[in-house]
């Protein structure tokens, strides 16, 4: 984060964020969430600047015809897009060639601030969508020449394996958000955040990590912690990488041995698709599908199940990597 005057500024892999806010408490949730993005990247970087203010009206939805989430709507506007929140909070793009201008109004009856999460995610998506810079909910590891695309929901243990997986000597590009683009007909990924979210209890396989209960939970949805990888395992991330393998990671709910299948080619696109958000408009959307088909077709795919207290053994990771080789 660089601080200029009375404008915070960010750098979120390819984009260069300029934060203008009046407001104490919405300066600090969006700096939290912004200041997050840890891997600086090298210029160019596209602009983006961002202006919050707090109001006392509200904004009715907008219809969803560009994208629609769980509280928010996003429509297309003649100079770039309108989203509205189910709080009643609007935020509004006005784009030129060289430059994203966004205006954030949220109410000033708006207790749960966790809405900000889903006009910021807007403000990023939209801007390295504009780069041709996919973004993709899951993780991903590289080792000995392979790079793996870990796909899950939330929760489904994406950071644990990844967890795991670098105590056995592999490197991260992050285990929740990577960026894909398509170079040449062939797929690259780069990484935004060096970080991990563990849930406290993660001490328990992976003592290393320390007390996690000590630091504060990121978000009100969930018990995990946001940890800095170079803390814990120096040493063992990565800034990109070329995909070789998808493995979606299924658990189980006993304690049986870890066990590992090739997946098919329609199997490796439905997983991959599961892990980026299409927008409803068309155009956009058969932007993302098309460099979800080109990922798909240069990986190999595996489903991994694992069951539960599987990290106490040492050898549960081995199914997987017979499966790799």
């Amino acid at each position: 984060m660089v601080i200029a005057h009375s404008v915070l500024e960010f750098f979120c892999g390819p984009l260069h964020v300029r934060l203008e806010c009046e407001s104490a408490r919405l300066r600090e949730r969006l700096s939290s969430t912004l200041g997050m993005y840890d891997v600086r990247w090298d210029p160019p970087h596209r602009s983006i600047e961002l202006s919050v203010h707090e109001t006392g009206e509200c904004t009715p939805m907008v219809d969803s015809s560009y994208l629609r989430c769980s509280r928010m709507a996003v429509c297309r506007s003649p100079d770039g897009l309108i989203a509205t929140s189910s709080s009643g909070g609007d935020l509004t793009l006005v784009r030129s060639a060289s430059l994203d201008c966004w205006h954030m109004n949220v109410p000033t009856s708006l207790a749960d601030l966790e809405e900000l999460e889903d006009f910021l995610v807007l403000v990023l998506t939209t801007g390295w969508r504009c780069l041709d810079w996919i973004p993709l909910h899951a993780g991903a590891l590289s080792h000995a020449g392979r790079c793996i695309i870990v796909c899950a929901p939330s929760g489904g243990g994406k950071s644990t394996l990844t967890a795991g997986l670098m105590r056995a000597g592999w490197r991260t590009l992050g285990d929740d958000k990577l960026l894909l683009r398509i170079v040449d007909g062939r797929p690259r990924l780069a990484a935004v955040l060096h970080s991990l979210n563990l849930h406290p209890r993660t001490r328990q396989w992976f003592p290393e990590v320390g007390d996690l209960w000590l630091l504060p939970a990121y978000s009100a949805w969930t018990d995990k912690r946001k940890v800095s990888i170079a803390q814990i395992w120096p040493g063992r991330t990565e800034r990109d990488a070329v995909p070789t393998h998808v493995v979606r990671l299924q658990r189980k709910l006993d304690r049986s041995a870890s066990s590992a299948r090739p997946l098919g080619p329609d199997e490796i696109f439905h997983t991959l698709v599961q892990q980026t958000v299409v927008p409803t408009e068309r155009s956009e959307a058969a932007r993302s599908l098309r460099a979800v088909a080109q990922l798909a077709g240069h990986v190999r795919g595996i489903e991994f199940s694992i069951g539960e207290n599987a990290f106490h053994d040492d050898e549960c990771l081995g199914a997987l990597d017979r499966c790799l080789q």
